[in-house]
């Protein structure tokens, strides 16, 4: 993000417009085609952004000659939480978020008997 930044401020005033996009999770169906269930079934992508919207968020950012546009609420927050909290607890968090969904059993599981202490009569 920070490069395009950079261009963003080098380029004004020449007619190059320039404009960092970070949507976050969109439904766009591209991590469905990929055939892996793990790969959509973590925290982070139960809510996406639907396409239309970010469109409009980007070309109301572009109109408005803005130099980075984050939409949503959720996204922006994520995108800006390394301002706010140490590297190690964003870095955990985003591990966390990121993390496939754990697999829940619908079985009951009993816990392993304890076997008999030995006979002190051997």
């Amino acid at each position: 993000m920070a490069f395009s930044e950079a261009l963003w401020a080098e380029t004004r005033g020449t007619g190059v417009r320039i404009l960092a996009l970070c949507p976050g999770p969109v439904a766009t169906g591209f991590f469905a085609s990929l055939g892996d269930p793990a790969a959509t079934s973590s925290i982070i992508y139960g809510r996406t952004a639907d396409p239309a919207d970010v469109v409009r968020a980007a070309l109301r950012g572009f109109d408005h000659d803005a130099m980075t546009v984050i939409p949503g609420l959720r996204t922006r927050l994520l995108a800006q939480g390394h301002r706010f909290l140490p590297r190690t607890v964003m870095a955990r968090m985003t591990g966390k978020m990121l993390a496939p969904a754990e697999k829940h059993t619908t079985t009951d599981s009993k816990p392993a008997a304890t076997p008999p202490a030995p006979d002190a009569r051997g």
